[in-house]
């Protein structure tokens, strides 16, 4: 039987719902969706993502007390990607520190959709066979990029940080076992930092392990 990935979808509009589901409807993925974060809570204690998609406002439940009663009751995080407006940074940030892997700012395109997911699962914790119409390109032949060196150190909960080298400084962002410490770039911190390192282009990505 042909593995699939399986992606959960933590959404309560429905047209951001849909903008996800057409955007992966071209690939071999199982998605499900939960429209708040109980529900959310529930699914990811019962059943096992490689992916989850989670928006910060959401009913009974906000996406950071998803992540932080995911923590508390020791559940696996998939993982997963957060998205909210840039005006909602230190929460995007302490999603981060809970362990999620990284983040998309509204609005969302299609192509940074899929770029942002073809990263997240190229180093899911959770490698499955690959379904025959995702190419190992989508996933597995590009150069390391922020992104996807995110999502290594979160996936392997490893401590270490990570060195982005552009022409206007190098930017380093600091993970303690899986959850990013903190983010450092010519004077700017956190998601700011983060955001301005992705705008700019990347003359390498490396990832140093500590221990």
């Amino acid at each position: 039987m042909e593995s699939e990935f399986r992606i959960l979808i933590v959404e309560d509009n429905f047209a951001d719902e849909q903008l996800f589901k057409a955007t992966l409807s071209q690939l071999s993925l199982s998605i499900d969706v939960a429209r708040d974060g109980k529900e959310a809570l529930q699914k990811v204690s019962t059943a096992m993502y490689d992916l989850m998609i989670l928006d910060l406002i959401l009913p009974n439940a906000s996406g950071i007390e998803l992540l932080k009663e995911i923590n508390r009751k020791n559940i696996a995080l998939p993982t997963t990607i957060v998205y909210s407006a840039l005006s909602a940074e230190n929460q995007v940030m302490e999603c981060l520190k809970l362990g999620a892997s990284s983040y998309l700012i509204k609005p969302i395109t299609p192509l940074n959709l899929l770029n942002s997911i073809s990263d997240c699962l190229a180093v899911s914790t959770k490698r499955k066979s690959i379904p025959e119409n995702i190419s190992p390109t989508f996933l597995d032949n590009k150069p390391l990029t922020l992104t996807k060196a995110m999502a290594e150190l979160t996936s392997a909960r490893r401590t270490g940080q990570i060195l982005v080298e552009t022409h206007d400084g190098v930017g380093v962002l600091e993970y303690a076992s899986g959850k990013l410490a903190a983010a450092r770039f010519k004077g700017l911190s956190g998601v700011v930092a983060i955001e301005t390192l992705r705008t700019l282009p990347h003359r390498s990505v490396t990832v140093q392990l500590v221990g």
